[in-house]
């Protein structure tokens, strides 16, 4: 996140900008994209949420054109689906979700995006209603973070099962699953 990785979402901004004349000048599309995606999230991060979701749509429209890097694709596509998340913007969030998902199938071997792809499908589940099916989500998104080498991002898949147990009265195994994912670096605020 642009707000924590730079000490604040002006500081952010600036560095980013920063980053997009590069980008601009030397023609470096993935150093374009992930510049857009960090510009957006800062802007969001300080209040201008038209102009920061503006700035991630164009950054998946670099996305969705191919001319980005397997690894700026996976970047992007996570970073951007993230902050649609935290906006609560469940139809942008939906759209990249399922696209992120037909991606990550494409490229089976980037294993830390197919687990990320897997965490927010359950979390989009889990909204609608399909308690079963996203905990499944998220058990195979834990399955995926954990192969070698394990990745934090797997404290993500151990909260939603959180989520998921808190939603069914499950309280000991939330409690459980919530601690598991702090393990892994993921708060588990709010739902512990």
């Amino acid at each position: 996140r642009a707000d924590l990785a730079l000490g604040g979402p002006a500081d952010a901004l600036q560095a980013f900008e920063r980053a997009s004349v590069y980008a601009d000048r030397f023609g470096d599309a993935d150093l374009g994209a992930m510049a857009r995606l960090g510009r957006g999230r800062a802007l969001v991060g300080l209040g201008e949420v038209a102009k920061g979701l503006a700035l991630l749509d164009d950054a998946m429209v670099a996305v969705t054109s191919g001319e980005l890097s397997p690894l700026a694709t996976g970047i992007v596509y996570c970073g951007a689906i993230e902050a649609f998340n935290d906006l609560f913007d469940l139809r942008r969030a939906q759209d990249w979700t399922h696209a992120l998902d037909d991606w990550s199938a494409r490229e089976s071997d980037r294993l830390p995006f197919r687990g990320r792809c897997l965490v927010y499908r359950s979390a989009l589940m889990r909204f609608h209603g399909d308690w079963s099916g996203a905990f499944e989500e998220a058990r195979q998104a834990q399955q995926w973070l954990l192969r070698p080498p394990p990745t934090p991002a797997v404290g993500e898949a151990y909260y939603e099962q959180g989520e998921l147990h808190r939603l069914r009265g499950e309280f000991a195994a939330a409690d459980a699953a919530y601690r598991e994912g702090s393990r892994w670096g993921r708060r588990p605020e709010p739902g512990l």
